[in-house]
């Protein structure tokens, strides 16, 4: 499941994806399906659930073969991957370890805060991405494509046959969104990746204090012990007065 918002600016065109991969999907699809929201994006950034664990982002929990694929392919291309430092699922059962599986991945973006947050009574906590505007620092490298335009003129000379016949206006505008629709295939075609390095990023060290010390208080909060009823069920905290 995918859904793309484009916000164009005075800067450029700035692509937001919402990506979902389901735990039982075969990962085999996961990168092929992540190239083809980058391409011919310069400013990009995918979040969502990815159901996609790895030691870099998910220290709580062991990776799995999706975590491993997303982070050779972020080192390769040069995307940047972020998250939050606590989880993003809090699993009801005791036996399970909270996990980060929502993640953000962008190109032409360095500058990401990321806070998982206690909003909801799902066991997927809302994740709050806060982007600078400020583009001009930006790894705008990252994603930036080199196009053959020789094998381009190829491609378009195959695929658009001389001037279509034209009777009204219905016509040219059908003509006018086929020769976008070949153009636009066209560059994808002829067009590779340049492939850079790129370390993990990191949210920054004040928000990464307060998220700390809002973690500290959340555990302590729960190691009181409260009285639980004959049903073994704990009931809610009463609220403190001042």
């Amino acid at each position: 499941e995918n859904t793309c918002i484009e916000l164009e600016g005075p800067t450029g065109t700035f692509t937001i994806c919402s990506l979902y991969r389901p735990p039982t999907r075969e990962t085999l699809n996961l990168i092929p399906d992540l190239t083809k929201n980058f391409r011919n994006r310069n400013r990009c950034l995918i979040v969502r659930d990815f159901n996609a664990r790895h030691r870099t982002w998910n220290p709580h929990n062991s990776g799995n073969t999706a975590g491993t694929a997303l982070h050779k392919y972020a080192r390769s291309y040069g995307y940047v991957i972020s998250g939050p430092l606590n989880p993003t699922r809090i699993p009801p059962q005791r036996n399970q370890n909270p996990t980060t599986i929502d993640l953000g991945l962008s190109c032409g973006i360095n500058n990401i805060v990321v806070e998982s947050r206690y909003d909801l009574s799902s066991d997927h906590n809302p994740i709050h991405f806060v982007i600078t505007h400020n583009f001009n620092n930006s790894h705008l490298l990252n994603c930036k494509t080199i196009t053959n335009w020789n094998k381009y003129q190829n491609i378009l000379s195959s695929t658009i046959a001389g001037n279509p016949p034209i009777n009204n206006t219905d016509d040219i505008d059908n003509s006018i969104n086929s020769l976008n629709q070949n153009i636009h295939m066209a560059i994808n075609q002829a067009s590779k990746f340049i492939v850079t390095k790129q370390d993990f990023t990191l949210v920054p060290f004040q928000t990464r204090i307060k998220i700390r010390g809002k973690n500290r208080l959340r555990k302590t909060l729960a190691a009181v012990p409260l009285p639980t009823t004959k049903n073994g069920v704990k009931p809610p905290p009463k609220s403190h007065k001042k």
